[in-house]
């Protein structure tokens, strides 16, 4: 396999073990289509690159076999991989996503992140708060903002678990700006002859309501005047209503007189009750007090009996305890061995085997 120093692009064909969940059993390269479609733009530790995407898929036996008491399917396959592995040195394009004071913040083949620290950029350049981009002393024209396209230096690759980040510096001559991504601006799109008309059946009716409002604000405001003949009559009302108040003001003064007397002669007959009902209840409590008495002296007795049962209980409980603490113990060390087992499956799934090999 001959690897292309210029460009991070690289074709590898690949020998692959595959973990396949029985569900696949009826179509096998469907399955391992998709267990491929989970490792793309992915970070490979056995590559050391970032897969893009396969091609050429093979299976290699016909047959499909299993280990032990596993449900997965062990599915050797040969596929062709395209993958993106940068070195240092090479020259990348990429563009601006992101510009602070101290670092651009760059995509590469719209995937990959990148950055760019103000220290490795050209000395040239200085950074405008106000406008928040990046321009050359000598030419203002020169300037690095969102959108812009550089062509940029790999100065290191690091790596994680399953994605990578590229430092670069510009302090080069061969690096430079190589222009300016077209921002695309949305313009309205033009309405059908359906749409318009319920634009403007809806601004009708918003008019309607506030015509409506309004003509109940006028109602509200109206005012309507009396006549003459019905002011005399309501003077009259008043005095009648005047002299039928008096006349009943003085019937229910005797009637207060005559229910004072009754009051008084109902308190007298209360306070009679109550004290016979005081003498009742202080002999119920002096009862009770002789009753709760000898209670609590059975009780006593009953308690000691109880004490004395309970300590020829507590010996067989003690060994029961015992018992159950050694069960919990074997428990315990037989869920953690299939603990152990199962992350094993789930890593073989996950991370399948890899192995390179030239055509």
């Amino acid at each position: 396999m001959e690897e292309s120093q210029t460009s991070p692009f690289q074709i590898v064909t690949v020998r692959l073990k595959l973990m396949l969940a029985p569900i696949n059993i009826g179509n096998i390269i469907s399955g391992a289509k998709s267990a491929l479609d989970r490792l793309i733009f992915r970070y490979n530790k056995h590559l050391k690159a970032t897969i893009i995407s396969y091609f050429n898929l093979k299976l290699v036996d016909k047959e499909v076999s299993n280990f032990y008491d596993s449900p997965f399917l062990n599915v050797p396959i040969i596929v062709s991989l395209m993958v993106f592995r940068p070195s240092k040195g090479q020259l990348i394009h990429g563009i601006v996503k992101r510009v602070s004071s101290t670092h651009l913040s760059l995509l590469v083949f719209g995937v990959i992140s990148a950055s760019i620290i103000k220290a490795d950029l050209p000395k040239d350049l200085h950074y405008d708060h106000s406008s928040n981009t990046f321009v050359d002393k000598n030419n203002s024209a020169n300037l690095i903002s969102l959108g812009t396209k550089i062509l940029f230096r790999v100065k290191d690759v690091l790596t994680d678990k399953n994605y990578i980040t590229i430092n670069g510096q510009m302090t080069d001559s061969d690096t430079y700006i190589t222009g300016h991504e077209e921002i695309k601006v949305e313009t309205p799109k033009k309405l059908n002859k359906n749409q318009q008309q319920q634009q403007k059946n809806v601004n009708n009716n918003s008019s309607d309501i506030v015509k409506f409002n309004d003509e109940e604000e006028e109602t509200t405001a109206v005012s309507v005047e009396e006549p003459s003949s019905t002011k005399a009559e309501k003077k009259d009302s008043k005095k009648e209503k005047k002299v039928k108040s008096d006349s009943e003001s003085e019937s229910e003064s005797e009637s207060s007189e005559s229910s004072e007397s009754e009051s008084e002669s109902d308190e007298k007959s209360k306070k009679q009750k109550k004290n016979s009902n005081n003498k009742k209840e202080e002999s119920k409590k002096k009862s009770k007090k002789e009753e709760s008495s000898e209670s609590e002296s059975s009780e006593s007795e009953s308690s000691s009996d109880d004490k004395k049962k309970k300590k020829k209980q507590t010996t067989p409980k003690k060994k029961t305890k015992r018992k159950r603490d050694q069960r919990m113990k074997v428990a315990m060390k037989v869920a953690a061995v299939v603990k152990m087992r199962n992350q094993k499956r789930k890593e073989r799934v996950i991370n399948p085997d890899f192995s390179i090999f030239t055509n």
